[in-house]
């Protein structure tokens, strides 16, 4: 190999490892707050994505909410809203945001009853 192609891939690494180093460290922070109980910092994202999009319909994003509940039911009521619809046909994506900014899914055993609460 010549050393300027070297010389580049090292500083590709370098760069992408000290990315990484920044994330790990983000995370960790992420996990401390995690283990201490402390939930005042994370929100929740949630995205209803739906069914009929490609015919014209809307999927609505609620974020950065820190009530699951009350943002589960907003966005329930700004879809029938936005939509014109009585009943929901989207797909539900339920997130916590991390401190990081980091979005980890929540499983929808989190989540179903303040859905099915919002759809009353």
């Amino acid at each position: 190999m010549n050393k300027e192609l070297i010389s580049f891939l090292l500083s590709s690494l370098l760069k992408k490892l000290t990315k990484l180093k920044n994330e790990l460290k983000c995370l960790n922070n992420d996990l401390g707050k995690l283990m201490d109980d402390n939930f005042e910092e994370f929100k929740y994202n949630i995205y209803l994505k739906s069914l009929w999009e490609k015919e014209g319909e809307k999927s609505i994003s609620i974020l950065g909410i820190k009530d699951l509940r009350k943002g589960m039911h907003c966005a329930i009521n700004n879809y029938k809203k936005e939509n014109h619809r009585d009943d929901i046909q989207a797909h539900f994506y339920v997130y916590i945001v991390l401190p990081s900014g980091s979005e980890l899914e929540l499983p929808e055993k989190f989540w179903e009853h303040y859905r099915k609460s919002g759809e009353k």
